[in-house]
């Protein structure tokens, strides 16, 4: 059924109604976004020009709130980039451009035959300089909607173009963003914004260094988180555990090639090992698969040559791949002289690892499922595979999550070819030597 949505945004006309048709779930929230409260909306500075009309900017608004959003909220139950930065950003003029400006180019990217309007069209694209000791910056008034707007152009710089985005190492690299740190393991929009920067990809696709500075408290604990009844709690503080073991499994395997005082990371390889399978053994309920079958047998899962694995939610999805990707990263560079119980386990494989991230990646066709993480964690895992088979799966798999997500890895996906032909040649090398 189609709702009528009050919408008095052009100054020039405060009490014009645009008709919109849009599903009835989803009016209530917008008719609170877009009422008389919002002067911004309304602000003949941003709305006084014949190329951007009101329905499309509330078209844009929508398709923010109920397609961009429920990504960038893989792992927040509260939203916050959903609900509490829409409602900062209808409050201010900057930050609604470059919100604008993100949800025009997720359109754009998935389907070409939208209205396409101009970046000039929502205003610039600067980021206002913050101070920089950290005491200063927490005083800071525009702190919290600064930082917003650079993640904002953060992401559509992503969008727009993965591989170059990811090819430019020093996006994430931004000062300010370290005031966040301490408050990393919290429920609100700034704890957001610090795993957004996070979750960008870039180190995992290019197997670099982070160049954000990780947490250093104690996370909360696991085996207590998991017994609260408070879900939005119990998945946020899973999945920031997970990304932040994601992070030091990152640092280990570049450890000797980052300055201490870059990575302040006293852990030690086996410390990083256990809290990932600590991680495994006591997450709660919500973060196990829903189907998980093994690639063993090919009648429980034919046409795939990786395991089956899927979830009832993105953060499972989300944190089960980053889990294997963190072990597969660890296990590349374990230690010689380390010693671990149960040597032939699976855990212990490299290849078990690859192949189960392989596995989610290839079962997840919801598009509030994918993020900019992943693709790189797939990417990771992809190289491991030798299998002429596995690879044109692989390959299918990359063409169809950019169906679904609109996002490309062109650059990368050459580079992963090329790295497959290598791999052929030696092995066909080794063979005639035998």
């Amino acid at each position: 059924m189609d709702h009528k949505v009050d919408t008095p945004l052009a100054s020039s006309a405060p009490n014009k109604t645009t008709e919109v048709s849009c599903p009835g779930a989803h009016s209530g929230f917008l008719d609170e976004i877009v009422g008389d409260s919002t002067p911004v909306l309304r602000s003949s500075s941003t709305l006084e020009t014949g190329l951007v009309t009101e329905t499309q900017r509330l078209k844009l608004l929508q398709h923010y709130r109920y397609h961009v959003a429920p990504w960038l909220d893989i792992c927040d139950l509260k939203h916050a980039f959903g609900i509490a930065a829409l409602q900062m950003a209808v409050h201010s003029e900057r930050l609604l451009s470059v919100l604008l400006a993100l949800s025009k180019i997720c359109i754009y990217k998935r389907s070409r035959d939208f209205q396409m309007i101009h970046s000039d069209d929502f205003g610039g694209s600067h980021t206002p300089e913050l101070p920089s000791d950290r005491q200063s910056l927490a005083l800071h008034a525009d702190f919290t909607e600064t930082l917003l707007v650079r993640v904002f152009q953060e992401l559509h710089y992503l969008v727009s173009d993965v591989s170059h985005a990811w090819r430019n190492i020093n996006g994430s690299d931004y000062g300010p963003l370290q005031s966040l740190v301490d408050t990393a393991y919290g429920l609100d929009i700034d704890s957001a914004v610090y795993w957004m920067f996070f979750r960008l990809g870039k180190a995992l696709a290019n197997n670099t260094p982070i160049r954000i500075q990780l947490p250093s408290v104690t996370i909360p604990s696991l085996s207590l988180l998991c017994r609260t009844d408070d879900a939005p709690e119990r998945v946020a503080h899973y999945t920031q555990a997970l990304l932040w073991m994601c992070g030091k499994a990152l640092i280990i395997g570049h450890r000797e090639s980052i300055p201490p005082q870059r990575h302040q990371l006293t852990d030690t390889w086996l410390n990083v090992f256990e809290e990932l399978n600590q991680w495994r053994h006591s997450r709660p309920q919500e973060f196990y698969p829903m189907v998980e079958l093994n690639g063993e047998d090919p009648n429980l899962n034919p046409g795939s040559q990786f395991p089956l694995l899927l979830f009832t939610n993105g953060a499972a999805a989300l944190c089960n791949q980053l889990y294997h990707t963190a072990m597969l990263l660890l296990l590349e560079c374990k230690p010689r002289t380390t010693l671990l119980n149960n040597p032939h386990s699976p855990v212990l494989s490299s290849l078990w690892h690859a192949q189960r991230v392989c596995g989610i990646a290839l079962n997840n066709d919801r598009r509030e499922c994918w993020d900019p993480c992943l693709l790189a964690s797939f990417l990771v895992a992809a190289r491991y595979m030798t299998h002429e088979s596995q690879q044109q799966e692989i390959v299918e798999g990359f063409d169809r999550i950019q169906e679904i997500t609109g996002w490309g890895i062109g650059e990368y996906l050459t580079q992963l070819r090329e790295e497959w032909s290598f791999l052929e040649g030696g092995s066909n090398e080794l063979q005639e030597i035998g």
